[in-house]
């Protein structure tokens, strides 16, 4: 709470079905339609509603969900959420440039093939210019 620069505890409340505990290292975060969702360590996202302070895990459809990773660049843009880079484990944590997209309207991924792809990266930001 910001006026009364107050934090409140909600992993006590929360309803529906959080990322698991082991996901929250290198989770990322982005805010969005005052949701939050999270990506990191499973291969799904989660979102979490504010208002009714329930989580839930977004279905897919349809394509390949990125590999399992962490310290991945998060971002959305009108319904559109980009992972890129992070570390995924291939018995050693491998830092990786791969870019993949979950359209949430139609609950799909596609993997994303940019000009120019930057070098293999974790713990980046993934800044929006619109």
């Amino acid at each position: 709470n910001i006026a009364l620069r107050a934090w409140t505890d909600l992993s006590s409340r929360a309803k529906g079905s959080p990322p698991p505990p082991e996901s929250l290292l290198g989770i990322s975060l982005v805010a969005y339609k005052r949701k939050l969702y999270a990506y990191g360590g499973v291969r799904d996202i989660h979102e979490y509603d504010l208002a009714s302070d329930t989580w839930t895990p977004l279905e897919t459809t349809s394509g390949t969900p990125p590999d399992i990773r962490q310290y991945a660049g998060f971002a959305v843009h009108e319904g559109k959420f980009i992972v890129f880079g992070g570390y995924v484990n291939k018995g050693d944590p491998v830092r990786v440039n791969d870019m993949h997209m979950f359209d949430a309207a139609s609950s799909a991924w596609t993997e994303l093939q940019p000009l120019n792809k930057p070098s293999p990266r974790a713990v980046a930001t993934l800044p929006l210019i619109d």
